[in-house]
């Protein structure tokens, strides 16, 4: 079974690889068309971003063990799907940039930074042994700051192109299989961290935020 994970996310890797260049050749505009052109930069550098995060820092400090499931390969595939449908329809539509591109990419922004800030979080427990339940920082907002803000980049890749068929894997495998993951480490933290980390789920959404957080101890 490890082998077949292995040879999988291998896979993935190539597949991974090859967006950006396939971005680059799709999305470049014609000479002097400017934003069309800052917006291709911003796919590609944004995508060659992911490929560090899933297979470098991600799987140093968040997941090391491919052996606790395929849905890691499989949420990569589903991405790597919505990536695609980017790159396929995005050219076809030709949709200047509006507002919701510049919606599109604050999104995306505020999604990295979350998700390094989280991991940034994780590598740390892991250091120590995973001892320590991370309640503030991103952690404060949901219990799955990692997840949440790679769903939120799921929908605001395809809305930043006006790629609306690209979110049909995004809202179809994506997000579920994010629900999914999300859920099995609820298991595994509250083994872990027993009546800590129920007060904490209780105080805390686990992958949508709330519009008015509660205060805590309330």
């Amino acid at each position: 079974m490890r082998r077949l994970a292995s040879s999988l996310l291998f896979a993935l890797f190539i597949l991974g690889v090859a967006v950006p260049v396939v971005g680059a050749i799709r999305l470049w505009p014609a000479p002097f068309a400017a934003p069309a052109a800052a917006m291709a930069v911003f796919f590609v550098l944004y995508v060659a971003e992911k490929q560090v995060a899933m297979f470098f820092v991600m799987h140093r400090h968040y997941e090391p063990d491919i052996d606790s499931g395929f849905s890691t390969v499989f949420t990569g595939y589903a991405f790597a799907a919505i990536l695609y449908g980017v790159v396929i329809e995005a050219p076809i539509r030709k949709h200047p940039a509006d507002w919701f591109t510049v919606l599109g990419v604050g999104v995306v922004l505020f999604a990295v930074i979350l998700r390094y800030r989280a991991v940034r979080c994780l590598g740390i427990s892991r250091r120590e042994g995973g001892r320590r339940l991370f309640t503030d920082g991103p952690f404060a907002i949901v219990r799955h700051p990692v997840y949440f803000g790679a769903c939120l980049e799921a929908v605001a890749i395809p809305a930043c192109f006006h790629a609306w068929w690209a979110l049909l894997p995004a809202v179809l495998a994506f997000i579920p299989l994010e629900i999914q993951r999300a859920r099995r480490e609820e298991a595994m933290m509250r083994r872990r961290f027993g009546e800590e980390y129920v007060r904490y789920a209780a105080q805390t959404p686990m992958l949508v935020p709330r519009l008015f957080p509660r205060r805590r101890g309330s």
